[in-house]
């Protein structure tokens, strides 16, 4: 048989070769997030088998339970009396507070990133909140609210709304000059400009803030009612560690952990609905190389 010359072979196509970069792609982004899960999974398991042993065999303690009696307690912590309506307290308290530090956080911190007289006076503020330890504001704010829910609030605001301005006050001040003259130059005024230019471009930094100040906010939940204000969740805990059981206290700590992973969660998943253009775009640009 006459040998086929090699032009006379045919070409893959320009489909058959994306099909192929695509399935190594699709390989390599399942291979990339199999680790991760594995190597995020690897971390929480030696710890609690950590735990089990010091637990059981080197340091038997009534203050170090086992995991399992913890575990086993924070499923029985929805029947135990008060915990619904301590943690619909603690729930409140911290959907107020943090609330209220979005609600005032990001226009704040979008004004005094484009204004620079505003920017300097509230940078000096913001970084001096940053530095200072929150807690040692509590006693100040229990004096001026009380001890009721407007205490928890306010401990709570405080803790959420610096770190929430300054990241949004650096995502206003960022925004490149090419795209204030593009949008100039389509005939937007001040309030078209900040609205569909200013905030659209500052969204990163804003959801980066919400995402630290979340953390905050509940690191402010737990301060005031464990530390000061014995109430909600965190009364419930002094009151746990006064009886000495401790698989109890352990299950509400686990509890203030499931509300801090639920709350960042959702700002995620806020982040990805919102910011679904950069995911398209990073996309492209692995395509690309």
């Amino acid at each position: 048989m006459p040998r086929k010359s090699v032009l006379s072979r045919p070409l893959p196509t320009a489909d058959r070769a994306a099909g192929v970069g695509d399935g190594n792609r699709h390989r390599l982004r399942w291979s990339l997030g199999t680790r991760t899960f594995l190597l995020r999974a690897i971390v929480p398991v030696a710890v609690l088998a950590s735990w089990q042993l010091y637990s059981v065999v080197l340091s038997p303690s009534l203050f170090t339970p086992p995991p399992i009696e913890v575990f086993t307690a924070l499923l029985r912590l929805p029947f135990e009396p008060g915990f619904l309506e301590a943690a619909g307290g603690t729930l409140l308290a911290l959907a107020y507070g943090f609330g209220l530090a979005v609600l005032l956080g990001i226009p704040a911190g979008l004004i005094a990133g484009r204004v620079r007289l505003l920017g300097a006076i509230a940078g000096g503020y913001v970084g001096l909140l940053l530095t200072i330890p929150m807690a040692s504001l509590v006693p100040v704010i229990i004096v001026l609210f009380g001890i009721g829910l407007e205490a928890r609030v306010a401990v709570v605001f405080a803790f959420a709304l610096p770190l929430l301005v300054g990241d949004v006050m650096a995502g206003a001040s960022s925004v490149p000059r090419g795209l204030l003259e593009m949008g100039r130059s389509f005939g937007c005024g001040r309030w078209q400009l900040g609205r569909r230019v200013i905030f659209p471009a500052a969204l990163p930094e804003i959801f980066a803030g919400l995402r630290l100040s979340a953390a905050r906010a509940v690191i402010g939940m737990v301060v005031a009612e464990l530390i000061v204000i014995s109430s909600g969740l965190g009364g419930m805990v002094t009151v746990f560690l006064a009886r000495y059981q401790m698989d109890k206290a352990y299950a509400i700590t686990f509890v203030f952990l499931i509300i801090s992973g639920l709350l960042v969660g959702f700002v995620q998943y806020l982040e990805s609905r919102f910011l679904n253009w950069r995911s398209s775009k990073e996309g492209a640009v692995h395509a690309a190389i």
